[in-house]
């Protein structure tokens, strides 16, 4: 079963009103509002703090996913007990429309599985692993225990989360599908957050 949280960090759009008319008609859709704007990294920690699901994926209101996305990341981690399950992306540009390769796992990883923290010095060079936490499946209980409070005023927020969780002994698999496309240019930060 699937729940879609949306933070709506206040703003000033229809937003609340569409997630409100479809939570009517589907349980699994569910709101949290924030009367004015708490930043992104406290909205993700709301949207973590509010979900029961085992994992969790991290969607930026302006970026798309593929269809099978969300269960390719969950069979692979139920298959190799993954805490941390990578996936690829592609880059989308909003004036042009345009799309290129952005992360391709498949280029990177050369065995099925890591721990954690072997990999976070690779998250800490131009060349390594993006540090974003989009494209990703997270395990609930990893972000709980490493994600506990919000950093507010610093704007790397996805660099903050990924050091905490990576700083650990967390198993890290992958896929090679490309299933995230990110957009350029978005305001993903003054944007709804979907998990």
């Amino acid at each position: 079963v699937i729940e879609i949280i949306i933070i709506d960090d206040g703003s000033t759009d229809s937003t609340a009103h569409i997630v409100t008319k479809y939570s009517s008609h589907d349980n699994r859709v569910r709101l949290i509002s924030h009367k004015t704007n708490q930043g992104l990294s406290q909205s993700r920690l709301d949207g973590i703090n509010a979900a029961i699901g085992n994992y969790i994926f991290f969607l930026d209101a302006d970026d798309t996913i593929t269809t099978n996305a969300i269960k390719s990341l969950y069979d692979t981690a139920i298959a190799t007990s993954g805490d941390i399950i990578i996936g690829g992306a592609r880059r989308i540009t909003r004036r042009m429309g345009l799309s290129a390769p952005f992360f391709n796992p498949q280029r990177f990883f050369d065995k099925g599985t890591y721990c954690a923290r072997q990999l976070l010095p690779q998250m800490l060079t131009k060349q390594g692993i993006p540090v974003n936490v989009w494209g990703r499946l997270y395990s609930r209980n990893l972000l709980i225990s490493r994600f506990t409070d919000a950093e507010k005023s610093f704007m790397g927020e996805d660099m903050i989360l990924n050091t905490r969780v990576f700083n650990s002994e967390a198993k890290v698999a992958w896929i090679d599908d490309i299933i995230y496309n990110w957009t350029m240019g978005g305001n993903s930060t003054l944007s709804p957050e979907i998990f």
